[in-house]
């Protein structure tokens, strides 16, 4: 059921993309033998957004997910969300296969449940996958696919989360 937390977590989850943007555009080039600078608050706070809003998918699920699978999709998720800018290789293939396997556990709950929107769960899981099967190979980060990927899955991420903006709890009804 729609609750007031998978309503304003939707919201958290919409704003968590805008900053996440807004972080990518703020970041300052660092020339040769320059000190890095220090992290970017502005995609910390993205990151912890963008987890919100995952809670509150998996949240709206719950009755269909079970205490177990809930954990274990939101674990995989989430490393594989701490992975994924950590490099290439082998560690690269780790997020996708944690990204890929957590992600999966969610789509089949909310294609059995039909909650949120099915359009909107494969948009978001189709460009998911083929994002976390070029992460890890050496195809150039400025290219066409990722650029149509990330904007696919921003979509999908986005009408996801706006559909669970726009739920409004029901209340119960007074007996009399």
């Amino acid at each position: 059921m729609p609750s007031p937390f998978t309503r304003w977590a939707g919201l958290a989850g919409m704003l968590g993309v805008i900053t996440f943007a807004v972080g990518l555009a703020v970041i300052p080039e660092t020339k040769p033998n320059e000190i890095d600078p220090p992290p970017n608050v502005l995609l910390i706070v993205s990151f912890g957004l963008l987890v919100l809003g995952l809670a509150a998918l998996i949240v709206r699920t719950w009755g269909a997910f079970g205490r177990v699978r809930g954990i274990i999709a939101t674990v995989l998720i989430v490393a594989g969300m701490c992975l994924v800018p950590v490099g290439y290789g082998v560690v690269g293939w780790a997020a996708a296969t944690l990204l890929i396997f957590g992600f999966g556990l969610l789509f089949d709950v909310i294609f059995r449940e039909a909650v949120p929107p099915r359009p909107a769960t494969t948009l978001f899981g189709v460009s998911l996958v083929a994002l976390s099967l070029m992460s890890p190979t050496s195809l150039e980060k400025q290219s066409s696919p990722y650029y149509l990927g990330f904007a696919l899955m921003i979509t999908g991420w986005l009408w996801l989360h706006y559909t669970l903006w726009c739920e409004r709890p029901t209340r119960a009804e007074a007996t009399t």
